[in-house]
C-alpha cells in the first residue's frame, strides 16, 4: 500500500511482495504508459520511502548479538602467542629457532 504512494494515478493498484524481476516490471510499464517524467517522479518517490521507512525501521545490533565461532577464538589465541613471539625475539629475548619454535 505504501508502495502504490509513489506509483502515478491511474496506475493499477499493487498488492504483493516486489522482487527486482517484477519491480523492473513496473518501472518499463510507467515509462511506457505515462512517459519518462513521470517515470523519473515514480523513482524519486520509490527512492524517498525507502530512506524514510529505513530510518524508521531502525535496527540495532549490540555485541551480544554476534556469535563468534570456536575456530575463530583458537585462531586469535595463535595470532597473540605469534605476536609475542615475534615481539620477543625483536627484543632480543629469544632467537629466530626459539621463535619458530612457538
Amino acid at each position: 500500500m505504501i508502495f502504490n504512494t509513489a506509483i502515478p494515478k491511474g496506475y493499477n493498484f499493487v498488492n504483493r511482495a516486489l522482487g527486482d524481476k517484477e519491480t523492473n516490471k513496473i518501472i518499463a510499464d510507467v515509462y511506457d504508459k505515462f512517459g519518462p517524467g513521470a517515470t523519473v517522479v515514480m523513482l524519486d518517490e520509490i527512492k524517498k520511502l525507502g530512506y524514510r521507512y529505513a530510518t524508521i525501521f531502525a535496527p540495532t545490533i549490540s555485541i551480544e548479538d554476534i556469535r563468534v565461532s570456536p575456530q575463530k577464538q583458537s585462531c586469535y589465541r595463535c595470532k597473540q602467542r605469534s605476536r609475542k613471539a615475534d615481539n620477543e625475539y625483536r627484543k632480543g629475548i629469544i632467537t629466530n629457532e626459539e621463535r619458530k619454535k612457538k
